[in-house]
Parts: structure tokens; sequence; C-alpha cells
């Protein structure tokens, strides 16, 4: 998004920052609200650093005056070195974007008289509390740093009966790693759980030729309370370790995926980011594919309970005939879960369900990279 520079004896409110790596110092007047900062293509101030979410903040002006909001970044946002989620902004303030600093202004004075009465944040190298910031963030590189190297990846295939090839690939975090980031609260988005979440699908991406020959990675959404804008940023940085022609998607418990508008919407956000959408353990009948609508995926595995006993139960039978015509006329394609007796896998393949998750996942084994990913 174009930016507009600030002008002589211009007293709209605007921010001032030293972009990554650079010695010049960028005014930005805020001409609309509300006004976010971040990564991505859609913030009216783009800093590109992988610290920085897609969407990091959003600056709105009030009533009462000015406001910003932490949009649930990986990193958090500050404003003269406290942390907040939601706060007033007032002339003169310095907001810490992850490591970015940036000073907000909107007096009607000068630039110059600001200048000379109160220095920008970001060239005081001495104050106590930088050295503070700077401390925290070696100590969050470390904690990422055996992150990177310690998280267990394992893969299950999706396999297509007829011709035992495999279509896809499903990569999950492995026991017993899985089941303590599904029971722990991640609410928290500087919490390790989230940043586990993050570096699994990076880890993902950039082993991507080790993991599998096929066209299409899936990733599995570990955490339940992670379900917002934390997707996206992980999904942003996975695509830029991807290296090769590769496909990402994502994977999670339909019943995830369509507990709120919210999420659903979610879900069509990590779609419109490039991901296929594959939703796990469906167990509901026709009438729900099209209460996914609003985020149809490409890929439906059925819940067990949904196919178990239907080769004696005509009904049951019934029942998933008409959930795979609508899929068929959704584009979605159905899979079989893992496990069934051969009698149920038969009647299943007579209805022209071929596709079928694997018995076992298996571990992968991935050799450490010295591109460690650091932001100090």
């Amino acid at each position: 998004m174009e930016l507009t520079l600030r002008i002589e004896n211009d007293t709209r409110p605007r921010i001032e920052y030293y972009p990554v790596n650079s010695p010049t110092l960028r005014t930005v007047v805020i001409e609309e609200y509300p006004f976010i900062i971040g990564r991505g293509e859609t913030a009216q101030l783009q800093i590109k650093s992988e610290s920085i979410s897609r969407e990091h903040a959003e600056l709105t002006k009030t009533a009462d005056g000015y406001r910003i909001r932490d949009l649930n970044s990986t990193n958090g946002t500050s404003i003269n070195g406290q942390p907040i989620s939601d706060s007033p902004l007032e002339d003169g303030d310095c907001v810490s974007v992850a490591e970015t600093v940036i000073t907000f202004l909107c007096a009607e004075s000068g630039q110059m008289e600001r200048m000379a009465t109160q220095p920008l944040a970001s060239k005081r190298k001495d104050e106590p509390q930088l050295a503070l910031m700077k401390g925290i963030r070696a100590t969050r590189d470390l904690e990422e740093a055996l992150l990177w190297q310690a998280i267990p990846l394992c893969r299950t295939n999706i396999v297509d009966a007829e011709t035992d090839s495999t279509e896809s690939i499903f990569v999950s975090v492995d026991e017993p790693l899985a089941s303590l980031l599904q029971s722990t609260d991640a609410h928290d988005c500087c919490s390790t759980a989230s940043r586990v979440q993050q570096l699994a699908w990076q880890l993902t991406a950039e082993h991507a030729e080790e993991i599998s020959s096929t066209d299409s990675i899936l990733m599995r959404v570990e955490l339940h309370s992670g379900l917002d804008s934390r997707l996206c940023d992980a999904l942003d940085q996975a695509f830029e370790r991807l290296t090769l022609d590769r496909s990402l998607g994502i994977v999670l418990p339909w019943e995830w995926a369509v507990q709120s508008p919210a999420t659903l919407a979610l879900c069509a956000e990590l779609r419109s980011l490039g991901a296929e959408l594959t939703f796990d353990n469906f167990s509901g009948g026709a009438a729900c594919i099209g209460d996914m609508e609003v985020a149809t995926p490409e890929l439906l595995v059925l819940a067990p309970s949904l196919v178990r006993g239907i080769s004696a139960n005509p009904r049951q039978l019934n029942q998933l005939q008409n959930v795979t015509s609508i899929c068929e006329e959704a584009n979605i394609k159905v899979i079989l879960p893992a496990g069934l007796p051969q009698e149920d896998c038969q009647a299943s393949h007579d209805i022209g369900l071929n596709l079928i998750v694997s018995n076992s996942a298996s571990p992968i084994e991935l050799q450490s990279k010295n591109d460690i990913p650091v932001s100090v």
C-alpha cells in the first residue's frame, strides 16, 4: 500500500520510525482509520520483518483521542516500554512493534521543535529500557533456536486405495508434544505453545522436499485456543520458507472450523492466502456441507462413527451416499478414516470413496539447518 509522506506545516497525525536496516528517518502521515501496522500487504504501514505479524497493531481515532490495539500479534506491542493489548495513544508516545520502535505525533508543534525536546526513542541507545528489551529478545531467540531443533514432526499418508498411490501428506507435531499442545491454553500470543505451532509449520515448509514427493503438504492445527490471526501469520511465514513448487494446506477438526462465524471467516482467510483446507473428523450430515459454504474445504476426512458399520446398515450407507453426493457437487474430496474394517472399506469403495487415511503416522527425521531464524 502506498504511504503518504509528511510535508512542511502538515499537522495531521503521523508516525516517525527508522525502517529495518536503514539510518534514514521516515515520516508517514495517518490519513485513514483504522490504521494498520504490520508485515502484510493490507497494512497501511508495512514493515518487512519476520518478527512482525501480518496485521500487528491497529491505530484508531475516537471522540477522546487516539488508541492503539494489539491484533493478537506474535511478539506483542508496547507503549513506552509497557506491553499493551489496547491503550490510549498520546503525542510523543514510543510504540514498540516487536523490535521496531515508532513514535506517534499528533501535536501542532513542528518536527524540529519536537526533536529538539524529545529525540526519537529508537536512537536512545543507552536507555536501560532498551537494554532490557535487547535482553528479552536475546532470551526469546535462544528459546526459539532450541525449539527449532527439537520439534518432532510426523506424517500421515492419504492413499488412493485403487492405485495404492499417495495423494497428499498430513504433517503434524508428533507425540507426546502434540498432546501437550492440545491441552494447553495458548490465548497468550507470546506463549511457547503458540510459537511451537508456528515453528512446526515453518519446519514443514523448509523441509518439504525431505517430507514428501507429493505436490500437496497439509499442516495440522494443534492449538484450539490459537484459532485467530496467528494462523495467518504462521502460514505466511511457512510460505516464505517454501523453496519448492509445493502446495501447502491446513488441517483442522471440522468442529473447530464451524464452531462460530469467526472461525469460518478465519478459514476463508487462510484459503485466500493460498492454503488448501482440510476438515478432519467430519461427523455431520448432508445439510452441514452447505453450512461450510463460507470456507468450503478441498478435503473432508470422515469421522469413524460415520462410516463404521455401513456394510450392515443400509440406512447409514444411504446417509453416507447423500453426504458424498453433496460433496461431489461442491468439489470436495471425501476421505475415509483409518482403521476401518475391511467390509466397511469395501462398501465405501462401492459408492466411489477411494481415498483413505493410512493406518499409522511415521516420524520425520530432519537434519538441523544452520539458518536458525533469529530477530536480534
